[in-house]
C-alpha cells in the first residue's frame, strides 16, 4: 500500500499532498521538497508585460528613446517576458501600431539599435532595410535613393 505523504506549507500553513505538483524539490536532493508550496513561492514574483517596457528608457539629446534595460551583443535591446525574450523595438511598435505584418522587419530611421521609440520605428522588407544601411545619413528617411 502507497502511503502519500503530507506537508504543511510555512508560509500560509495549508497541508498538502508531498507531489511535484504542490511543492518544488530541493536542489540537493531528489526526495526533498521545499517547505513553502509551489503557490506561495509563486507570489509577489514579478511577471513582465509588454507596457512595462515603458518604463524602461531614458531620452537622449537626438529624441531616442534609449532602452535601459539588458542588450545583445548586436546592442538591441531585449525584454524577457513570458519566459523568452524578445527584441525590446519589436515589442515597442507592436505596443503603438499593433501586429507586425509576416516578412516584415523593425527599421530604426534614427539608426540607434537600442533606440524603443515609436517614431523612429519603421516596419518595411529585409530588402529595404539592408538597403538603408548603405545609404548616406541625410537620405535616411527621404526618398532621394542616395542621389545628391
Amino acid at each position: 500500500m502507497f502511503i502519500m505523504k503530507i506537508r504543511t506549507c510555512k508560509k500560509c500553513g495549508i497541508s498538502k499532498t508531498e507531489t511535484r505538483e504542490n511543492f518544488y524539490r530541493t536542489k540537493s536532493g531528489e526526495d526533498k521538497f521545499r517547505t513553502t508550496c509551489k503557490a506561495c513561492s509563486q507570489k509577489g514574483k514579478k511577471r513582465n508585460y509588454p507596457e512595462d517596457i515603458l518604463k524602461k528608457y531614458i531620452i537622449n539629446k537626438n529624441g531616442c528613446w534609449e532602452y535601459t534595460g539588458a542588450k545583445n551583443y548586436l546592442g538591441y535591446g531585449v525584454f524577457y517576458m513570458q519566459q523568452h525574450n524578445y527584441a525590446a523595438h519589436r515589442i515597442s511598435y507592436e505596443l503603438v501600431y499593433g501586429k507586425i505584418e509576416e516578412g516584415l522587419v523593425i527599421d530604426h530611421s534614427c539608426r540607434n539599435r537600442s533606440c524603443i521609440n515609436p517614431e523612429h520605428l519603421e516596419a518595411v522588407t529585409q530588402a529595404e532595410n539592408v538597403r538603408r544601411t548603405w545609404l548616406p545619413p541625410h537620405c535616411k528617411t527621404c526618398q532621394c535613393k542616395g542621389e545628391e
